[in-house]
């Protein structure tokens, strides 16, 4: 299972109380 979903720009976009919990940036993972 994953959190993260591709966005039109091909970035990989993770929602920010996902990104605040582990400390991850957009475009990181």
């Amino acid at each position: 299972m994953t959190i993260a979903k591709l966005s039109n720009h091909g970035r990989i976009t993770i929602p920010a109380e996902i990104r605040n919990k582990y400390g991850w940036k957009d475009g990181d993972k």
